[in-house]
């Protein structure tokens, strides 16, 4: 349940700020009338996203054999491509600042359809993403604690933006998406191991010894930490060394890239010594 939380939370927040963006550029531009529009374009790309993340898990659930396993190894090593970029390239702000700036537009031309259709497409993006990861998630566990997680961090991540939006709750949003930045790190890094596994099962990558330790006596997946451990983390206990590499591999990776992002942020303070 705490993988679909923390997805729930973060996309929806994402989406929450973008809906705020909007609904500020209908206001500046004194065009509150049209919040209709914007409200309309959530809806529908909210209920296009249930659909399609619906589908995903309903298609993985009526396989079984070489099929399921096929499918399960393309959307984890989708979900882990797609939660790079996120991570990564960052395009949310980009995003949403040319959605408010296309809202804008829209209102003072008085053209409702552009409005509808920016809303959507901001908001759907986003909630496709987290189709996609819960689905994913789904796939690596069981699906009602996934489903469950991700309805409460939704909603968690609705009240923190309508709260932000109403200026009477305050957060330092950089910090959130760092934060949480990491935690996707660990949950894509277990994501690509899971992945592996499928791909060691239908003989298309080579395994190594298998399994290369076996830690169940200490951590079993049954238990409440261990189920935590295996969604969160990508906790298994009977790895193959083709899971610990892909594993270790992206993991270091992307924790090394986030820093060397982090430290080209952060402005050099340390003065020049005298000659």
């Amino acid at each position: 349940m705490a993988a679909g939380y923390l997805l729930g939370l973060r996309e929806g927040l994402e989406a929450a700020l973008i809906v705020g963006l909007l609904l500020g550029a209908l206001r500046r531009t004194r065009h509150p009338e049209m919040a209709r529009s914007v409200w309309l374009g959530v809806a529908s790309a909210a209920a296009l996203s249930l659909l399609v993340g619906a589908l995903l898990v309903r298609i993985g659930a009526g396989l079984s054999g070489a099929a399921e396993e096929l499918f399960e190894g393309v959307m984890l090593t989708l979900a882990v491509a797609v939660l790079t970029w996120v991570v990564v390239w960052m395009q949310g702000q980009r995003a949403a600042a040319g959605a408010e700036a296309e809202v804008g537009r829209a209102a003072t031309a008085g053209q409702r359809g552009a409005v509808f259709l920016a809303a959507f497409v901001a908001v759907g993006r986003e909630g496709l993403e987290t189709g996609l990861f819960v689905a994913a998630a789904a796939v690596a566990s069981e699906t009602g604690p996934i489903l469950l997680g991700t309805a409460l961090g939704l909603i968690s991540a609705a009240l923190l933006g309508a709260g932000l939006y109403l200026a009477t709750l305050r957060l330092d949003v950089a910090r959130f998406f760092a934060v949480t930045s990491v935690l996707l790190i660990l949950f894509a890094a277990g994501l690509l191991g899971h992945a592996v596994h499928e791909f060691n099962e239908l003989g298309w990558l080579p395994s190594g010894p298998d399994p290369l330790w076996d830690t169940s006596s200490l951590l079993s997946p049954g238990t409440a930490i261990g189920e935590t451990a295996t969604v969160l983390l990508g906790y298994d206990p009977t790895p193959s060394l083709a899971q610990v590499i892909a594993y270790a591999g992206y993991l270091s990776s992307m924790l090394l890239l986030s820093l060397a992002r982090l430290r080209r942020q952060v402005p050099d303070r340390v003065p020049a010594r005298a000659a």
